[in-house]
């Protein structure tokens, strides 16, 4: 056996002596080579004992004492095959292994080689040995990292790392990119690292798809689309549901977003993005669209609108897009802001059978119109605030229940059927809520037994609801809408003896006359009065189709010598007029 013990002198004395009698810090030579036993107590501490023969090597730990007498405790490091290696070499070929120095932590092997960078952060370790290499990568936190440069990552590419993933995983995504098509299957997430999702160091160009069922997602991570194809397309997809959180989705060279599967959502959360060109932000023909915290502007100022056939959902967030509803596409926008200012274009035309719900909203649409509501169609449009210049910013022939709206540079609400929405509190105001208010100015002599004179309301104080407001011709109203309208009628008569048996006072309509007053003016009027006076008021609703029925008022006077006068003002007060509105 032959022991190599430090880098002592070399010393070739022969000894042949027994076990365990050896001397320590020489190099000595037995007669026949052997592995040492626990006799061989006088072996250094910490040296190595190689058998040249098998080529199995030892270390002395260190001796164990029982009962008086002391045995060596040998640790084998090398079992002598070339497939049971124990210790390693370093580049210059110096055998390393397991160390209990005092000066070397203990067991703890160095290797010697060189470090590599990716933007200046070290990712490895590498020690060669001829033509073998050995890769020590750092702890890592998720089972599958995509590096492009394949030196901090298991894969190269997104596609070659879900070829390994399973439902349940976690992509990390490291700067680069990316240009491939993404198939999807249910249950994996893509993400940067937070810093790079900031910085918007991983970009993916292609297109997201894929058929599954559950739901995928993506965070921090820039998406654009290459050729006439979209960012993300649910073509195929069955009931899968694709979640962005915190990316930043651009229309590069075509719209970014085509649904076109039902029962498939897509759902954007604390997102950007935007076009080039005059490339639209999506196109919905089924499926649904959501919007949370986001905002998505129009850097072309693209009047194309982007289309839905769908579901189109816009919480708290900046959308700067034309949209364009048909068929029973509908449209749900909630405390949100629709800039279309840059281009004076429709922020939003419903058409089809489609229907929205707008609320808590602010529409800036320059010159635009802010909401078309086509025919059949309908629109809730409560609290927002339109900025607009055009005279009628929601206008159109369908059906819109509008409460507490403000405008801005007097805009107004003008479509064929409105409906006020009394169901929330505070003022709702609308100049086209039909009502009026007429005086007669000149007096109207009643004369004959029994005859009938029709009231002249020559005067007006107010007409609100044109067009289409009260048409008056002098004695007959017209309605603007068809509905149901209350009439308040005041009317003030003189010259009234005690044989004036009877006074009639009707409002007199298409659908019947209704009378206001029926009194015996003889026992009642005011003979204190130098004109010898009688004032009868009454109320009625009446039911008017628009440009169908009119109204007037009829006076008619029996008994006595019948003239009497019909007459406006009486030291300084209104005392015969007709004031009316549309009440339901």
């Amino acid at each position: 056996m032959t022991s190599n013990m430090s880098n002592a002198p070399v010393n070739n004395a022969l000894y042949t002596t027994a076990n365990g009698t050896t001397q320590s810090d020489v190099f000595f030579t037995f007669l026949t080579d052997r592995d040492p036993t626990a006799n061989d107590v006088n072996f250094p501490v910490n040296k190595r004992w190689v058998n040249t023969t098998s080529g199995e090597e030892w270390i002395l730990r260190g001796y164990i004492g029982n009962s008086g007498i002391t045995t060596a405790n040998w640790l084998q490091i090398s079992q002598g095959s070339a497939q049971d290696i124990i210790s390693l070499s370093d580049n210059d070929g110096n055998l390393a292994y397991p160390s209990l120095d005092t000066d070397v932590p203990p067991n703890n092997i160095q290797l010697k080689g060189h470090v590599g960078q990716l933007l200046g952060v070290d990712f490895s370790t590498v020690t060669k040995t001829g033509t073998s290499e050995l890769t020590i990568n750092p702890m890592s936190v998720a089972r599958i990292i995509v590096d492009p440069l394949g030196t901090n990552g298991s894969y190269t590419t997104i596609n070659a790392a879900m070829a390994h993933a399973k439902d349940g995983d976690t992509i990390f995504i490291t700067t680069g990119t990316y240009t491939e098509n993404i198939t999807l299957f249910g249950g994996i997430a893509f993400t940067a690292f937070d810093t790079d999702g900031v910085l918007g160091h991983v970009i993916i160009i292609g297109t997201i798809s894929g058929i599954f069922v559950g739901t995928s997602a993506f965070n921090g991570i820039q998406l654009q689309n290459t050729g006439s194809n979209p960012v993300i397309s649910t073509t195929g997809v069955s009931q899968g549901n694709i979640v962005l959180l915190n990316c930043n989705i651009v229309a590069s060279t075509f719209t970014a977003i085509v649904l076109n599967n039902s029962v498939s959502t897509v759902t954007l959360k604390h997102c950007t993005g935007g076009n080039s060109g005059a490339n639209t932000f999506f196109s919905i023909t089924a499926g649904n669209l959501t919007l949370e915290d986001c905002n998505i502007g129009n850097s072309s100022s693209t009047t194309t609108p982007s289309t839905c056939a769908g579901s189109f959902n816009v919480d708290t967030s900046e959308f700067n897009y034309a949209v364009s509803l048909s068929g029973s596409g509908s449209v749900d926008y909630y405390f949100s802001r629709f800039v279309t200012a840059s281009f004076n274009g429709i922020a939003l035309s419903l058409s089809g059978t489609s229907g929205s719900t707008i609320d808590q909203c602010v529409f800036q649409t320059g010159s635009g119109v802010a909401v078309t509501v086509g025919a059949g169609c309908n629109c809730n449009f409560q609290n927002n605030v339109v900025d607009s210049t055009a005279a009628n910013a929601i206008t159109g022939a369908g059906a819109i229940n509008y409460a507490n709206n403000s405008f801005v540079n007097n805009s107004n609400i003008a479509t064929t059927t409105q409906s006020p929405n009394t169901l929330r509190y505070g003022y709702a105001r609308s100049t086209l809520q039909p009502s009026f208010l007429y005086t007669a100015d000149s007096q109207i002599n009643v004369t004959g037994n029994g005859v009938t004179a029709v009231v002249s309301f020559a005067h007006r104080v107010f007409d609100q609801g044109n067009p289409g407001g009260f048409v008056f011709n002098g004695t007959d109203f017209s309605a603007p809408v068809d509905g149901n309208y209350l009439f308040n009628v005041c009317i003030t008569v003189s010259n009234l003896t005690v044989a004036n048996t009877r006074i009639m006072v009707n409002l007199v309509a298409a659908s019947g006359s209704y009378q206001i007053s029926n009194i015996n003016a003889g026992a009642v009027f005011e003979t204190n009065t130098g004109d010898k006076r009688l004032t009868v008021t009454g109320s009625v609703i009446v039911p008017m189709t628009n440009g169908g029925t009119t109204v007037h008022v009829a006076v008619t006077v029996f008994g006595g010598a019948q003239d009497i006068s019909v007459f406006n003002e009486i030291f300084g007060a209104l005392n015969t007029f007709i004031s009316g509105h549309l009440v339901s």
